[in-house]
């Protein structure tokens, strides 16, 4: 019997959804960059700061905080914010 994604998620940690959710953030601000931007992921996430996320070209970087949930439909769910304004959220189904 094969399992449903909805089955399978359930047995998935929260810390594991964190996780999955970072690398999707990671990867999509990398390809929806062009390479420009270059996500980092600290050493200790004292300050609620998930991602690094440097800048090639203007040399700057930006902090960035994601949230991950699992979707109805059985994907990771993410949502990333930069800055300490939750105005400032960036949303997107991974």
């Amino acid at each position: 019997m094969e399992r449903t994604a909805p089955e399978i998620l359930t047995r998935v940690t929260s810390t594991q959804i964190g996780a999955i959710g970072e690398a999707a953030v990671a990867s999509a601000l990398i390809l929806g960059s062009g390479g420009r931007l270059a996500p980092f992921r600290p050493f200790a996430d004292d300050d609620g700061v998930d991602l690094l996320v440097f800048d090639k070209v203007t040399r700057k970087a930006v902090p960035v905080q994601v949230k991950a949930a699992p979707a109805s439909t059985g994907a990771v769910r993410s949502n990333s914010m930069s800055g300490s304004r939750p105005s400032r959220w960036r949303a997107g189904a991974m």
